[in-house]
C-alpha cells in the first residue's frame, strides 16, 4: 500500500526577483500582468493569479517566465494535468532551464496515469545536463 506524503507548499518567496532577474524580454503590459500573477500567488489569491496570467498575450503564454509562474500557480492548485502541459511546454521552449525538467517530474508522478517510474524516465535526460542541480540526481 502506498503511503501518500504531504508536499510541503510552494516557496514563493523571491520568486519575482528570480524570474526577472534572469528573464528574456517581454513587454508591458505582460510584463506588469506577470508581476500581478506572481503578487497574486504570494498573497494565496489563486483565482487573481490565473486571471492576471490570462490576459497577457497568446504570444507571450509560451515565454518560460510566463510558464514558470502558470506551474507555480498549477502546483498551488494541485492541478497536475494542466500542470505537466505546462511544464512539458517549458522544456520545449527553454531546455537550459533545470526547473522546466523538474517541474514535468513532479507534475509526471502525481497525475493520474503517471508514477514514480514515468516521473524517472522523464527526469533521466536532465542528469548530465543538470549535474550541479542536486534535486536532479
Amino acid at each position: 500500500m502506498a503511503v501518500l506524503q504531504k508536499l510541503p507548499p510552494l516557496d514563493l518567496r523571491g520568486l519575482e526577483a528570480i524570474l526577472f532577474e534572469n528573464m528574456q524580454p517581454l513587454e508591458p503590459p505582460e510584463t506588469h500582468y506577470l508581476s500581478a500573477a506572481i503578487g497574486w500567488l504570494e498573497l494565496g489569491n489563486l483565482a487573481e493569479a490565473r486571471a492576471e496570467l490570462a490576459q497577457i498575450e497568446p504570444a507571450g503564454q509560451s515565454h518560460p517566465d510566463v510558464l514558470e509562474v502558470h506551474w507555480a500557480l498549477c502546483g498551488e492548485e494541485k492541478n497536475w494535468t494542466e500542470g505537466l502541459e505546462v511544464a512539458t511546454e517549458l522544456v520545449r521552449v527553454a531546455p537550459e532551464r533545470a526547473s522546466g525538467w523538474l517541474h514535468r517530474a513532479y507534475a509526471l508522478r502525481r497525475v493520474p496515469e503517471g508514477g514514480l517510474r514515468q516521473a524517472r524516465e522523464a527526469l533521466l535526460p536532465a542528469f548530465q545536463q543538470f549535474a550541479e542541480e542536486s534535486t536532479i540526481p
